[in-house]
């Protein structure tokens, strides 16, 4: 990670405080932004309303070198007790819509997934209902093709917006060109996904509550909501269920600290209560270790990790 010293982020600071005021913060704790409450501070905390101000920032810190991270609804990340050395991004504002367009759907990044699946479902829209219950935003979800039960946001994306942080420009990116995978495309850091064009299905409004009240039973019946968790930890290896080979291995109930695997579910970690991440990151590798040592399956995480880890 690239270095910048206090005198570096202060220049930074004064550079953008006069456009956003009081949403440039410092040293602001994402811990607090994060669904596993935990992390510590981010140099610099922006909030954006609009492209303008996206471009505006963004250029500013991309000429001073600064590290920048998109913040979406923090629902899968783990930041280091160190924070992050960076500015973390946070849209809002002009980027939180729903707009109907027939069957196709219009969604802003920063609107939530929960928001956007209750608009669709009042408008009689099907399609999404597998993401019931995922957190998170739109534009995260997009990022790590998040998805449950055999589907993927992926499937169901015609088209986004994305901001090409290096070019300084935005573009219309076609499904196809994101290279989606198992929670996975093909974008990086220096892309940021800005709106979201879906294709959904006709359907009734009592239709789809019905089989999201079904999908809300189940996910309740068998993830541990209500805790801080940050979500599944493992990918699911070709075939196979990182809960079923981590349950198999011996991991249910295993602890390291303030941190626990799910008795519910074994792919979820737990902050029983001032965790920090140092404890969650090594229980993920105590639990990796388990796992491969009886199954010879190397497990590879869906958490997002920011900041510096192991060290130390």
């Amino acid at each position: 990670m690239i270095f910048l010293g206090k005198n570096h982020f202060d220049e930074i600071y004064l550079k953008l405080h006069p456009r956003l005021g009081s949403r440039i913060i410092s040293q602001e704790p994402l811990a607090s932004h994060t669904s596993f409450g935990i992390g510590g501070p981010a140099v610099l905390f922006i909030y954006l309303h609009n492209i303008d101000e996206l471009h505006f920032s963004v250029q500013i810190l991309k000429d001073c070198g600064c590290p920048i991270f998109v913040l979406g609804g923090g629902s899968n990340l783990l930041v280091s007790d160190r924070g992050f050395s960076g500015a973390v991004l946070k849209l809002d504002g002009d980027f939180s819509f729903v707009e109907r367009q027939g069957l196709r759907v219009r969604v802003g990044a920063a609107t939530s997934l929960a928001r956007t699946i209750k608009e669709v479902q009042g408008w009689g829209l099907d399609g999404l209902t597998f993401a019931v219950g995922i957190p998170g935003s739109v534009g995260g979800a997009i990022a790590v093709n998040a998805g449950a039960y055999g589907f993927s946001v992926g499937d169901r994306l015609v088209s986004a917006v994305v901001y090409h942080i290096e070019r300084g420009t935005s573009s219309v990116v076609a499904r196809e060109d994101f290279g989606f995978s198992y929670r996975k495309t093909i974008l990086d850091r220096s892309s940021i996904i800005l709106e979201a064009l879906f294709e959904l299905e006709e359907g009734s409004p009592d239709g789809v509550q019905r089989k999201m009240d079904i999908l809300a039973s189940q996910r309740a019946r068998s993830q541990p909501l209500g805790l801080r968790t940050a979500g599944c930890v493992f990918k699911n290896p070709e075939g196979r269920f990182a809960g079923e080979l981590i349950e198999r291995a011996g991991c249910k109930g295993m602890s390291m600290g303030r941190t626990v695997v799910s008795d519910t579910h074994a792919n979820f970690i737990v902050n029983r209560g001032g965790a920090s991440a140092d404890e969650v990151y090594r229980l993920i590798e105590r639990v990796r270790e388990r796992v491969y040592e009886k199954e010879a399956i190397f497990l590879e995480t869906e958490i997002v990790l920011l900041g510096e880890f192991g060290r130390g």
